[in-house]
């Protein structure tokens, strides 16, 4: 499992005039959890979980919702719909057949996520540096400085890869970005494609 990063969130009050205007939007509305009966998981004191079902109780008043496996929300103690059942193996070769050439779609799967290739340079810190310190360590979408992208994101201002291609890591190729803007470029990709060449050719050019 990857590591889980602290939200940039974390600590920040929201102001009084959105609560208000929050307190305002929901005035009427009845709470989702209105009338909710819950139960106390007797291993995990301190912890309220509330059942599905309005003004459900316990049949076995807690413990014994582990020691049976008896989950009231879960599949425990219940058997798989495909336990002991195999897949015919004409339906396994038709799968086969219709597959190949295709990449497999958990190719590169692993602790949790999925990878792109990126050659073993592109971690490299003097390389990444390299790159900023070319974009005057700004995010060269929207200007934000690295101080302030950790000061909002808590990490440092990510590369870019202009031409979407994951492994071509050439200087002209790779741009400084914030988060923001970095998926910002998922969409729309010819535009922002040929506004970062312009931007980094410029950059080279001043260096």
């Amino acid at each position: 499992m990857a590591k889980s990063s602290t939200s940039f969130q974390k600590g920040h009050k929201i102001p009084i005039e959105w609560r208000e205007k929050i307190s305002k939007a929901n005035k009427g509305n009845t709470a989702w959890n209105k009338n909710m009966k819950g139960y106390k998981c007797p291993e995990r004191s301190g912890d309220n979980h509330f059942s599905r079902k309005e003004g459900f109780v316990h049949p076995s008043k807690g413990k014994q919702l582990w020691k049976n496996r008896m989950h009231p929300r879960g599949m425990l103690g219940k058997v798989a719909w495909n336990k002991d059942k195999k897949t015919p193996i004409e339906t396994r070769l038709k799968l086969s057949v219709s597959h190949l050439g295709q990449i497999a779609w958990n190719k590169g799967l692993g602790n949790g996520r999925t990878y792109s290739y990126y050659p073993s340079i592109f971690t490299k810190d003097w390389f990444r540096e390299t790159i900023k310190k070319r974009d005057n360590y700004q995010c060269q979408g929207c200007g934000i400085t690295e101080e302030e992208h950790i000061v909002v994101f808590g990490h440092k201002l990510c590369l870019h890869h202009i031409d979407y291609n994951t492994a071509n890591c050439e200087p002209l190729n790779l741009v400084t970005v914030c988060k923001s803007c970095n998926t910002r470029a998922e969409h729309n990709k010819p535009y922002w494609q040929e506004f970062y060449s312009d931007k980094v050719k410029l950059n080279s050019k001043t260096e």
